[in-house]
């Protein structure tokens, strides 16, 4: 249950940050990793690792086309 609402979160995050360059996407995206990070950590697994690898990269890149407008 967990992972579909830190899917929900991190999709509308997403849309957020590619359509309204909104600040508050960045807080939602900072919330949507927070329970990727939690979901991970109670089923113990090893590849939270490389997903949070790949959010940061995304986060990043939205942060990136935010400032270039």
């Amino acid at each position: 249950m967990l992972d579909w609402i830190a899917l929900g979160v991190t999709i509308i995050g997403y849309f957020l940050i590619i359509q309204y360059k909104h600040w508050m996407a960045f807080v939602i995206m900072i919330i949507a990793d927070i329970l990727w990070l939690v979901y991970y950590a109670l089923r113990h697994e090893k590849s939270s690792v490389i997903l949070m690898t790949i959010f940061v990269g995304i986060y990043l890149w939205g942060v990136v086309k935010w400032k270039k407008g």
